[in-house]
């Protein structure tokens, strides 16, 4: 899933706000600090760090890039599972102004899967 006002300059460019979400049972019993490296962005963006994520229905880890390219943008990247293990998830989210953040905080407090998941 993604979701961004513009999905091409989301993908190529530090100034497009946007989210993009991968889930599968493929990837269940991954380990999440694993899944999370794969999405590396620190040539071009400085790595604030890497913290533990857990609410009320996943747990996992999420990397926090900042200044984007000298953008000011910033990137999360959390890699999360639920307790049964059945599958893992990617939430990617970029933030370019304060109101992105906001929409961050919504995005990490609501997602969700929903129905079966592709192998």
């Amino acid at each position: 899933l993604m979701a961004a006002p513009d999905l091409d300059g989301f993908s190529n460019t530090y100034t497009t706000p946007g989210v993009q979400i991968i889930a599968s049972s493929g990837l269940a019993q991954q380990d999440q600090a694993s899944l999370v490296d794969f999405f590396d962005f620190s040539t071009d963006c400085t790595l604030d760090g890497r913290y533990d994520y857990d609410d009320s229905v996943y747990t996992g880890v999420y990397d926090l890039y900042t200044d984007c390219a000298g953008e000011g943008s910033v990137i999360i990247v959390l890699g999360a599972e639920p307790a049964d293990r059945s599958y893992s998830m990617i939430v990617l989210v970029q933030a370019v102004t304060d109101a992105d953040l906001d929409a961050l905080d919504q995005i990490l407090s609501t997602f969700s899967v929903v129905g079966t998941l592709p192998g």
